[in-house]
């Protein structure tokens, strides 16, 4: 059993260095492709606008203002049996 937990805890923290990580200030926007990826679910909307629009056949672009300080995941492709992708979102102030 002990052997089982530490494997689950080790599996957490191997899968978590994994998700990808933006950063985006406050009124800025930034632009990521995410392949075929139909759709998005943020943890805290709030804290950014999120617009999805095609670029080509095959591949589809987010773009995602931030609008205040905070972070956030989310995921971009919310279909279980499509392509998606899982980003930790941090929105931090606009520099002076």
């Amino acid at each position: 059993m002990r052997l089982w937990i530490a494997a689950t805890l080790v599996a957490s923290q191997v899968a978590r260095a994994d998700v990808p990580s933006l950063e985006v200030a406050v009124g800025d926007s930034i632009e990521r492709e995410v392949g075929i990826a139909i759709g998005y679910r943020c943890d805290d909307p709030s804290l950014l606008g999120v617009a999805m629009r095609q670029k080509s056949n095959y591949v589809n672009v987010v773009t995602i203002t931030g609008k205040q300080p905070g972070t956030t995941q989310c995921r971009f492709g919310i279909d279980p049996y499509r392509y998606s992708e899982l980003h930790t979102i941090r929105i931090v102030p606009r520099r002076r």
